[in-house]
Order: C-alpha cells, then structure tokens, then sequence
C-alpha cells in the first residue's frame, strides 16, 4: 500500500515523484517503458524553471519575425535530457514496469489493475501518463512541427550564434495548404541547431507531410544541405477532451497543463511538482478523499483555471482568424511591453496579469483582428479548420 501512486514515468511523473519522496511520502511510479529514453526537445523560459535544472544550451535573446522583426530579451533554454532524468530520480522511488488498465476506487484509496493482471494499491492515485487519445467525435486543436537537426555552421543565417528564433512568420513556396506555419530554431548544445517547421494551434493538426515539404522548401532556397540531418516530429493536442478518468487525479499533460496558445508544459509540471507534493503530505493523513481535494486545489487553484479559460479563448481567436491575418496577430502581440508578454506566456496564476496583456493586445491589433477576438471570447468554440 503506497501513499501516492503515480502512472506515468515521464518528466511530469517524475518531477512529482521525486518531490513526494523527498517528503517521506511511500511513492512508487507505474510506466509500461520505463528505459524508453525522451527524444522529444524540451524549450523553456529560464525565469520559469526551478533552480538546478540541467539544461543544454541557453539563448539570451530570441528574435522573432511577423510583419517586421522583433527582440525577445528574455533567456530561453533547451534542456538535456539525459541529465533531466538523472536529475529527477530519487534511488528509493521504485517504478512499476507494467501497462495500468484500469483504477477501481475505494472508502480507503484506489488500486490501479495492470494488463499482466497484478494490482497496485494507494492512498491517492494521479494519472501523469501524458496526452491522451480523443473522445470518439472530438477533434482537438493540435500543435504539430517537423524538425531537423542541422550543424549550426550551415544555418547561422538563420540562427546565429548566441541566439534562438522564437518564429518567424515568413511563409515558403510550395505548400499544399493557405494555413500559416513559422519556423523555430534553437541551439541544442551539441553543435547543432534544431529547425521545425510548426504549425502552432490548428483544428485538426497540420499534416506532418505538409510541414515537411515547407521545411525543405524553406531551407532549400537558403542553399541549407538537408541530407545527413536526424529528423524531429511534433504531434500533441493543445486542449484536453474531457474523459471518463478524469475522476482520477492527473498532473502534467493528462490534467490539460499545456499553456493553450503555446504548447507549453514542461515548466509548469517541475514547478509545480514540489507545491503540489507538499499539499499531499500535509492532507494523507486525513484520508484519501482530503488528499484528492488538496492535490486538486494545489494543481488548479481557482485563479489558474480563469487564467486557463482566458487562454483557450486567446487559442480559439487565433482558430478562428484567416490565415493571412494570424501574422498580424502576432505582430500586435510582439509590440506589447515585455510585462505583458510575460503575463500572458507565464502568469499561470495571474488573473489580473492576464486580463491587462489581452486588453493591451486588442488595443494594439488592427480592426479585422480586433473582431475575430470579439467572436472568439462570444463563440463558445470557434469552428477553426473543418475536420
């Protein structure tokens, strides 16, 4: 019988783990790959991240690109993997090679059924298995990118030496689709630089074919040799579908604690992770049911959910914008004071923060965006793209 059972083995997972250990709580992890190593290019602000962090290379300025150029003085890191995991692994956290099935609930905790057929019991039970597949009918607004891993020697045109392109709007030739995607660029520490051709929020996600095909057009007509480069694919919905487990407790991914408009997370789970640990160890010993009700409070205060929703509504106008005005958009966002810009990427918990960043955005965008942000906040979903 554990104290918190945790199914899920990834950052999140183990970034909570870790902190319950730390508290003395009984913690165990359930993940059905758990030596599966994280390939995926994890980016975040440094002012987000908590102290210690091992990370793999950091930029001190971004430059982005709308309708003109823009200076993002804010330092932003990728993380090394590798040490990442290292570093949020306790020795006395056990981890449960195994697939979870199903969680039956009780008067005294749950126990979580795996598909060999053994069970596991504790006191509280948080799903951090990650995304998860869509309701049968609905179709979520996707985040997709394909990337290539390059020597940064070939795109210093692109990405010069001491710096990341956070986007740039510049639409390539030869696309399949009016839909407007932008090019990310980041150093990884080892010499090279990862490029992704992303498509930012769209109902259903850009193919990765289509993002491709722009990737190679875009680097080709800047003479960037492609031919020897690892290859990096992105797929993640932006929004969390309702789903019958949502009566388990969830973290990370699996409780929607991706930043809408950004497909931000990472941050947020380690950050989070020690507050959230510390509210369980003070309520598990007035039960399972005070345990669930703290876990919850201290994942979704009350202020984060408002600031949530106001995000979806951010994502629903970018949706709901023609193509050819989602640069603008963003133009308008890049000329807001750099307080605003942070309240709106990071102030998770600031209402207020929030509400002043989209009153300024509005009163800086041009009419035709100023309207489809109106729809947006009166349209309980914009239509987006037709699946």
């Amino acid at each position: 019988m554990y104290d918190v059972l945790i199914v899920g083995a990834g950052p999140a997972g183990r970034a909570l783990g870790a902190e319950c250990d730390r508290r003395g709580l009984r913690v165990a992890l359930v993940e059905e790959h758990p030596d599966r190593p994280w390939r995926q290019t994890f980016g975040a602000w440094d002012d987000e991240l908590p102290a210690g962090v091992p990370v793999a290379a950091t930029a001190p300025v971004l430059r982005a690109m709308t309708t003109t150029q823009h200076t993002i003085a804010r330092p932003y890191s990728v993380m090394d993997n590798e040490r990442l995991r290292d570093w949020l692994s306790t020795p006395d956290l056990p981890v449960h090679r195994g697939r979870a099935v199903q969680t039956v609930r009780g008067t005294t905790g749950a126990a979580v059924r795996l598909a060999c057929g053994r069970e596991l019991a504790a006191t509280l039970v948080v799903d951090a298995s990650g995304h998860h597949r869509a309701l049968a009918g609905h179709v979520p607004a996707a985040q997709t990118a394909y990337g290539l891993k390059i020597a940064q020697d070939r795109v210093a045109e692109l990405v010069r030496p001491g710096e990341a392109l956070f986007m740039d709007w510049t639409q390539p030739a030869a696309t399949e689709t009016d839909w407007p995607t932008f090019l990310y660029g980041v150093p990884l520490g080892d010499g090279r630089v990862l490029l992704e051709e992303t498509s930012l929020a769209r109902r259903p996600g850009l193919p990765l074919r289509e993002l491709r095909t722009r990737l190679f057009s875009r680097l080709h007509a800047r003479g960037v040799r492609t031919d020897d480069a690892d290859v990096e694919k992105v797929h993640f919905p932006v929004e969390q579908a309702a789903r019958s487990s949502a009566r388990v407790a969830s973290f990370g991914a699996a409780a929607g604690m991706i930043h809408p408009s950004t497909g931000y997370g990472l941050a947020t789970s380690l950050s989070l992770a020690s507050p959230v640990a510390a509210a369980v160890a003070l309520s598990l010993p007035n039960g399972p049911a005070a345990a669930e009700t703290a876990f919850r409070k201290a994942v979704w205060p009350a202020s984060a959910k408002l600031v949530h929703q106001l995000r979806r509504r951010g994502m629903e106008s970018v949706l709901a914008m023609p193509p050819n005005e989602i640069p603008r958009f963003f133009e308008a966002y890049f000329r807001l004071p750099a307080h605003h810009q942070r309240a709106y990427l990071s102030g998770r918990t600031d209402l207020l923060g929030t509400l002043h960043a989209m009153s300024a955005l509005f009163g800086h965008a041009d009419w035709p965006v100023r309207l489809r942000t109106v729809f947006a906040a009166l349209c309980p979903r914009a239509p987006g793209v037709a699946a």
